[in-house]
């Protein structure tokens, strides 16, 4: 059981630390898109207050219907958005087992 415990844990931890950083850098490329193509929309977004992650991260949200605003977006930025959301998925997916496995194995430790 240990032994089981411990390869979910390291392999939950390498699938967290690769999806986590590809994540970010992807939306960095989905951010870098969304300006290139649809300024007037990326500054709507931005709005002065938010930084450009936190605006990244927005635009991602409003584009879940494949537009942004009233302009579709490109089939670069589409497929960068699923891209993108497919990788947060994958780092909360590994990051709970993760949790998981340390909160099982805390409590299993006074049974074994």
């Amino acid at each position: 059981m240990k032994l089981i415990f411990s390869i979910l844990f390291i392999s939950s931890l390498l699938g967290s630390l690769v999806s986590y950083p590809l994540y970010f850098y992807m939306l960095n490329k989905f951010k870098e898109i969304i300006k290139s193509e649809n300024f007037d929309a990326w500054e709507k977004i931005r709005e002065g207050k938010y930084v450009e992650i936190q605006a990244a991260y927005r635009a991602l949200q409003l584009s879940k219907n494949g537009t942004l605003g009233d302009i579709p977006l490109s089939n670069q930025a589409l497929h960068l958005r699923r891209v993108t959301v497919y990788l947060l998925y994958f780092g909360m997916f590994f990051f709970m087992i993760l949790l998981f496995v340390g909160l099982a194995d805390s409590v299993l430790v006074g049974k074994y």
